[in-house]
């Protein structure tokens, strides 16, 4: 299977692997088949809003009855017994997997990220392509808006820029199929940061709000021009811009022999520490980058190195490490990872990070 799309009178074509190429028939033929309604709770990051709003729009296109609902993972709650549930960029946590069960609901799964153990019993198909990930293979960019523009481009031709831009959003790996999306349409990392305005600024555009407007745009510019989205792009821009400028002066740890910055941000923007570690983790292709930013007794992390398979790195094994140390939460592929831990943690953070990488060279 391979994805075509037109744009500009050009066909590109983007081959799928064959495991990732079954499993989307599969998944696509199951909610084609399904008569209920559907609610799909999709993350509210960059790929978690292109790929939520995309399947919600070619479902309704299907003649489906569909409520899409961007939440954090936390606030999964399956409260229509008599609804069929999608989880897309969102993985089946232990405490997910209870409710569900305990609802006694059908759920389907869309994503790039490993589930927690218990996942299959409530899951009636899925479309994952870290779980179909051979060994010695790394299909991270097959994210979960890939995934899902895969397995229903002919009815979302035109929406081939929301996809672009949720692969955007998880674009630590460039893959084949990145490179082509971003070729094409150039405002792909523009939208991408819009995207995921929401989870900077809370009280001034909810979660909700984005998801209907990614799901109701037709064109880039419906999402870039909107009212909401001018002024807090623009503030969102400058406090990046204020951290990649001189990342130095924001260090904890700055090590250019072994090729470590660990950074701390100090912001009242919040999860900031995510586009700031994207954007340096480009720069720094051959570091290993980790940005954390303090948030109501937390330290929020966000791990990369790009050059992971060089220096045998695996940042999500490094996240589950600290955080078994100390009481946290921590994940994520060899790539990139996410980490969160208490604050009185940090100085044994920083303790534990040079012991880590001492023998780095």
């Amino acid at each position: 299977m391979a994805i075509h799309h037109r744009i500009a009178g050009k066909i590109l074509e983007i081959s799928a692997p064959k495991g990732i190429k079954e499993r989307a028939r599969a998944f696509r033929h199951a909610l084609e088949s399904e008569k209920r309604k559907i609610i799909i709770y999709t993350d509210t990051d960059a790929d978690g809003h292109g790929a939520g709003a995309n399947l919600a729009v070619a479902l309704e296109r299907l003649g489906k009855e569909v409520e899409l609902r961007p939440v954090d993972r936390d606030n999964v709650e399956f409260d229509d017994p008599s609804a069929a549930y999608v989880l897309s960029d969102i993985a089946p946590r232990k405490d997910i997997i209870a409710r569900a069960k305990n609802a006694g609901v059908r759920v389907y799964y869309v994503d790039h990220h490993p589930p927690d153990e218990g996942w299959s019993d409530i899951v009636a198909e899925h479309l994952n392509s870290k779980i179909l990930e051979p060994e010695g293979k790394d299909w991270y960019h097959w994210n979960t808006s890939a995934l899902v523009y895969l397995a229903f481009r002919d009815l979302l031709h035109d929406r081939s820029w929301l996809a672009a831009a949720g692969m955007h959003g998880d674009h630590a790996d460039k893959g084949l199929a990145h490179k082509l999306f971003i070729r094409v349409h150039s405002k792909a990392r523009a939208i991408a940061e819009v995207l995921g305005l929401a989870e900077h600024f809370p009280n001034e555009i909810t979660d909700h709000e984005m998801g209907e407007l990614a799901k109701s745009a037709r064109h880039p510019d419906d999402i870039l021009h909107h009212p909401k989205i001018g002024s807090l792009y623009r503030r969102f821009k400058e406090e990046v811009e204020r951290f990649v400028s001189d990342p130095k002066k924001h260090a904890a740890i700055w090590d250019e022999s072994k090729k470590i910055m660990v950074l701390r941000l100090e912001s009242s923007i919040r999860k900031i520490k995510s586009p700031v570690s994207s954007t340096l983790g480009d720069k720094y292709r051959d570091w290993i980058v980790i940005v954390c930013q303090p948030w109501e007794g937390k330290i929020d992390c966000s791990l990369r190195a790009a050059n992971w398979k060089e220096r045998n790195l695996h940042m999500g094994e490094w996240a589950r490490e600290f955080a078994a140390m100390s009481g946290g939460r921590g994940g994520g592929h060899p790539v990139a990872a996410g980490l969160k831990f208490p604050e009185e943690h940090w100085n044994s953070f920083i303790k534990w990070v040079k012991e880590k990488t001492k023998n780095l060279s």
